[in-house]
Protein backbone atom coordinates (compact mmCIF):
# COMPACT_ATOMS: atom_id res chain seq x y z
CA UNK A 1 0.00 0.00 0.00
CA UNK A 2 2.81 2.39 0.84
CA UNK A 3 4.50 1.91 -2.54
CA UNK A 4 1.26 2.57 -4.40
CA UNK A 5 0.76 5.77 -2.42
CA UNK A 6 4.28 6.94 -3.23
CA UNK A 7 3.87 6.10 -6.91
CA UNK A 8 0.55 7.98 -7.02
CA UNK A 9 2.10 10.99 -5.29
CA UNK A 10 4.98 11.05 -7.78
CA UNK A 11 2.55 10.89 -10.72
CA UNK A 12 0.48 13.69 -9.19
CA UNK A 13 3.54 15.89 -8.71
CA UNK A 14 4.75 15.24 -12.27
CA UNK A 15 1.31 16.15 -13.60
CA UNK A 16 1.34 19.34 -11.49
CA UNK A 17 4.74 20.34 -12.88
CA UNK A 18 3.56 19.87 -16.47
CA UNK A 19 0.31 21.73 -15.79
CA UNK A 20 2.04 24.70 -14.16
CA UNK A 21 4.60 24.88 -16.96
CA UNK A 22 1.89 24.86 -19.63
CA UNK A 23 -0.22 27.45 -17.79
CA UNK A 24 2.83 29.66 -17.35
CA UNK A 25 3.69 29.48 -21.05
CA UNK A 26 0.07 30.10 -22.07
CA UNK A 27 -0.31 33.10 -19.75
CA UNK A 28 3.00 34.51 -20.99
CA UNK A 29 1.75 34.37 -24.58
CA UNK A 30 -1.59 35.96 -23.64
CA UNK A 31 0.07 38.79 -21.69
CA UNK A 32 2.54 39.45 -24.52
CA UNK A 33 -0.35 39.73 -26.95
CA UNK A 34 -2.20 42.10 -24.63
CA UNK A 35 0.87 44.33 -24.25
CA UNK A 36 1.45 44.50 -28.00
CA UNK A 37 -2.23 45.32 -28.55
CA UNK A 38 -2.09 48.07 -25.92
CA UNK A 39 1.04 49.55 -27.52
CA UNK A 40 -0.63 49.55 -30.94
CA UNK A 41 -3.76 51.21 -29.52
CA UNK A 42 -1.61 53.95 -28.02
CA UNK A 43 0.51 54.49 -31.14
CA UNK A 44 -2.25 54.28 -33.77
CA UNK A 45 -3.74 57.73 -33.08
CA UNK A 46 -0.29 59.29 -33.50
CA UNK A 47 0.15 57.65 -36.90
CA UNK A 48 -3.36 58.59 -37.99
CA UNK A 49 -2.93 62.21 -36.82
CA UNK A 50 0.15 62.64 -39.04
CA UNK A 51 -1.71 61.23 -42.06
CA UNK A 52 -4.77 63.50 -41.74
CA UNK A 53 -2.84 66.78 -41.47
Amino acid sequence: MNDNLRFSLVLLLMFAVITVDFASKFLSIVVDGALVTAALCILFPLYRKDRIQ
